[in-house]
């Protein structure tokens, strides 16, 4: 079964469990269990995925590919995406708030509407700083994620390709795997 149908079907799940309503909504393990679940499925789906937009290959090849992966680096991958994820979303909420403060700053100084005008302006200039930032920082999740698994499957074209770069990963994986030095 494909990851994205597995993704629906536990999206799927979720919905019908948030609108059931208290009365009849099942344990909050359960709850807590399927929304990790589905993270988590999100989470392999996107380095599957990534594995298929670089190498080619079909999904269950790139699955299997991505669990040697996991199992490879000790699920450094997960540790790597939520302390990426949490970085890019901070981002996110600075990019919010500095669109706020401009859009208070240019109402201040032209004085353009009343009160509840400038308190629309602002929502509004939070809201659209923060998807600009989101479609950015999204960009630069991929980026991470494909370089992630390009060093996992084969960091000797990165050597040829970007040397300076390679020694700043190598150095930090010999830190992390001292046993990766042979192979690397």
């Amino acid at each position: 079964m494909q990851g994205s149908l597995l993704v629906a079907i536990l999206n799927g799940l979720l919905f019908l469990i948030a609108s059931a309503g208290n009365s009849d909504r099942p344990t909050p393990l359960l709850d807590r269990l399927l929304g990790t679940l589905h993270r988590l499925l999100k989470f392999y789906n996107r380095y599957a995925y990534t594995y298929v937009a670089v190498y080619g290959e079909d999904f269950s090849t790139s699955s299997s590919k991505v669990w040697g992966m996991f199992q490879a680096s000790g699920w450094d991958a997960l540790i790597n995406d939520e302390l990426t994820g949490a970085a890019l979303s901070i981002g996110m909420v600075v990019a919010g708030v500095l669109g706020m403060i401009i859009s208070f700053l240019v109402n201040a100084l032209f004085d353009l509407c009343g009160l509840w005008c400038s308190l629309y302006s602002l929502l509004i200039s939070i809201l659209t700083a923060m998807l600009i930032a989101s479609a950015v920082l999204g960009n630069v999740q991929a980026a991470i994620s494909t370089t992630f698994v390009l060093w996992a499957e084969d960091p000797k074209v990165l050597q040829s390709n970007r040397p300076e770069f390679y020694e700043k990963m190598r150095a930090a994986a010999v830190l992390k795997y001292p046993s990766m030095v042979k192979s690397l």
